[in-house]
Formats: C-alpha cells, sequence, structure tokens
C-alpha cells in the first residue's frame, strides 16, 4: 500500500470539504458551526497562531484525510493543537491510520511539551482512538454554540 504525506494545499481542502465523514462534519459543526471548507481552511491557515503545520494523507492516490498541530501561545508557553479530519474512505485503511498517526503524533510530541484540542463525545471511534494513542481525556462537558457535550483530550511531557 503506497502512503503519501503531503504538505496541505488549497486543492486538498476542495478535496475533502467534499468527501469528509459524517461524523467529522457532525464534529466540527457542533464546535463552531462550521462547514468542512470551513473546518479545513481554519485548521490549515489559523487566524491566531504563530505558526502551523498541516498535511494531506493519500493512500494509492486517494486523499484520506488532512491533519496536522497548531501553534497557539499561552502564558504558560506554546501547547501544540493536533487535528485529524478524514475522508469516508480513510475507514477502508485502518492499519495504516494507526501507524501514522502514532509516527506523526511522536513527532509533534518532540516538539511540544504540551498538546490538547476537543472531541465530540458522540463521536466514540475518534473518542477511542485518542485513547489509544495515549492522551488524557476529561469528562465531557457543554462546548460550542449548541452546547454539545465535549471530551478536553491532551499529553503533557514527563
Amino acid at each position: 500500500m503506497r502512503l503519501q504525506i503531503l504538505q496541505a494545499d488549497e486543492e486538498h481542502i476542495e478535496e475533502l470539504s467534499w468527501t469528509m465523514r459524517e461524523a467529522d462534519k457532525a464534529e466540527v459543526w457542533a464546535l463552531s458551526h462550521w462547514t468542512p471548507g470551513e473546518a479545513l481552511v481554519q485548521s490549515v491557515h489559523p487566524p491566531v497562531c504563530q505558526s502551523s503545520e498541516s498535511y494531506a494523507a493519500k493512500v494509492e492516490g486517494e486523499l484520506v484525510a488532512m491533519f496536522g498541530v497548531v501553534c497557539v501561545l499561552r502564558e504558560e508557553g506554546p501547547i501544540g493543537v493536533p487535528w485529524v479530519l478524514g475522508a469516508e474512505s480513510l475507514t477502508k485503511y485502518p492499519l495504516t491510520m494507526v501507524k501514522t498517526s502514532r509516527k506523526w503524533l511522536k513527532q509533534f510530541q518532540q516538539r511540544y511539551d504540551y498538546l490538547g484540542n476537543y472531541v465530540d463525545s458522540r463521536y466514540t471511534a475518534a473518542v477511542h482512538w485518542i485513547e489509544a494513542l495515549g492522551f488524557t481525556i476529561s469528562p465531557a462537558a457543554p462546548c460550542g454554540p449548541d452546547g454539545v457535550p465535549f471530551h478536553w483530550f491532551e499529553w503533557r511531557a514527563a
């Protein structure tokens, strides 16, 4: 199986905005009332941050996901906000997803002492995947414009 990781670009944003998984669409809408395209633009080109890394994952030439980490400056120092949005076809490649996730997470952990973000509590597959990657998950609390329960997940350097 041929996996390519590329710098994310506008073509990837356009393509994934049409092929995004329904659960990912529901999550970004619940958190921010963004469309898939808006969520991808905000993730790839965040308006308020020091820097951003964003990538497109293709398997056998098919765009299956975009992911990255956004650097947010806080009083206690920079934190990394990891994110992943996938296409419906991503579920065809579970082992590739797990291996790739672990590899890139290790790289992000080398650059940040703290990683954290929100995950929709209704998105159980994502919650289990995040737990399997070793993040600590907080109890769900209302979040976003409609008060949908989200978990905060985090990783801290030892």
